[in-house]
């Protein structure tokens, strides 16, 4: 977050932050609280959309969702889905009750 408002004070144009995935991170993470890859992808959906929403709040233009684990892992693509969706929508709530004008925030 705090490189993304220096970048925007420096160069107030239209700003691109690419996020990890949610699902890429319950890859790669030692759960010792869900025990469940699936429960610990949307706890980090969670997470993730209030990161989204605080960098869209900040005025980024486009925030990207990488998930490089669906290249390894392409039977995780319905979580993927489903992740990014909720992401989505609560970014989506933010920008419906924004009295800016919303930001073009897109999930692929």
């Amino acid at each position: 977050m705090r490189e993304a408002k220096h970048a925007l004070d420096v160069r107030p144009k239209a700003l691109k932050v690419a996020l990890p995935g949610p699902v890429t991170l319950a890859r790669v993470s030692r759960d010792l609280h869900y025990r469940d890859r699936g429960l610990l992808a949307r706890a980090f959906a969670d997470a993730l959309a209030g990161e989204a929403r605080e960098l869209a709040e900040a005025g980024v233009k486009v925030i990207q969702l990488d998930e490089p684990a669906l290249c390894r892992y392409p039977d995780d693509f319905d979580l993927v889905a489903e992740t990014a969706r909720v992401m989505r929508i609560r970014l989506d709530a933010v920008n419906a009750g924004s009295s800016k004008k919303p930001n073009p925030v897109r999930a692929a």
